[in-house]
């Protein structure tokens, strides 16, 4: 009786090794199927952590996942074997890492219906690349958006833009896909272009050369290249160039004198000269801020002439000139 017991506990399995399932176990719910495939046909409770896949081991050390899938190919399918017309039946995929050497380390969601890879993830990303908190608000690289689309870099260069700019690029052409949208931010400056490979583009900048459209439309607004026509603007304009004049928005009148506004005028320079940033050099007359001030002491706006000004002193002048030759003829 004891040598059979002992017969017995040494064809028991060592508490390291997977015991092979018997064949002919049927005993519950559980039947087997094959040397390996088990069918349960009642619902599956497992009351602890469960490891599946052909890395699991005996003694499984876990951390705070229930779950946990074990492998050199990670993946995890689901089939919907709806088969009723009008009932949804797409199936998916979620995918860890490429499964070739050289491949991305990646986390995917595939539509294996579609055969298409809608979200992706590569290993590496930074904290929050993507972040929706609990109104819908997005944030890209920031756990705190505060808009409904809120971008934030943390790139301390100023010399690349590509970690720091929001671009939208049509690439449905058989051409290069060009950019139709795009707006960069170094941290201090921000740009809108649209192409900067071709003339046609448009743009606007944070400093020099703001505001440019281009291409037979023009533009230009403090240009140094681009449009030469159609709103060609290289001094500081504001607000002030084109002022309000209802009087109930001005104070401090004082008359005066349209005879010495019209002297002040006589003596003026008035030249001929051209833009510097004007390729074709076209002619212009007119004069200078600093001669204009310094003749009138008329406030100016940076390198641009106050037009309210320019008109005070051709109407004053006008009114002048008529009160010279009214005495004149008087006399």
């Amino acid at each position: 009786m004891l040598c059979g017991t002992l017969i017995g506990l040494s064809a028991a399995a060592e508490p390291d090794q997977t015991e092979p399932p018997d064949p002919g176990l049927s005993s519950g719910g559980n039947q087997t199927v094959g040397p390996t495939d088990q069918i349960v046909p009642d619902d599956f409770i497992v009351d602890g952590k469960g490891c599946i896949g052909l890395g699991c081991n005996n003694n499984e050390t876990f951390g705070p996942e229930a779950l946990r899938l074990k492998q050199s190919v990670v993946r995890l399918r689901f089939e919907d074997t709806s088969n009723q017309a009008g009932f949804p039946a797409r199936d998916w995929q979620l995918v860890v890492n490429d499964a070739a050497s050289g491949g991305a380390d990646r986390f995917s969601l595939d539509d294996l219906t579609a055969g298409t890879t809608p979200i992706t993830v590569r290993g590496g990303a930074p904290n929050n690349s993507l972040f929706v908190d609990g109104v819908g608000s997005v944030g890209l690289g920031t756990a705190t958006p505060e808009s409904r689309l809120h971008l934030r870099s943390t790139d301390p260069t100023t010399t690349s833009f590509a970690p720091s700019k929001l671009l939208v690029e049509n690439a449905s052409s058989t051409n290069t896909p060009r950019e139709l949208f795009e707006l960069r931010n170094n941290g201090s400056v921000a740009f809108i272009f649209e192409d900067t490979s071709v003339p046609e583009r448009w743009a606007f900048q944070g400093f020099g050369n703001s505001f440019i459209i281009d291409n037979q439309a023009n533009g230009g607004i403090e240009h140094s290249f681009g449009p030469t026509g159609n709103l060609v603007i290289a001094g500081n304009l504001t607000a002030a160039n084109f002022p309000s004049s209802s009087r109930t928005l001005k104070e401090n009148f004082d008359e005066i004198d349209p005879v010495s506004v019209l002297n002040r005028l006589l003596s003026m320079p008035i030249t001929e000269w051209s833009f510097r940033d004007d390729p074709e050099h076209k002619r212009h007359i007119g004069p200078t801020v600093e001669d204009f001030q310094s003749t009138f002491g008329l406030g100016t706006t940076g390198k641009s002439l106050v037009i309210t000004d320019v008109g005070g002193v051709a109407l004053a002048s006008l009114q002048g000139l008529h009160a010279l030759v009214e005495e004149q003829r008087q006399t």
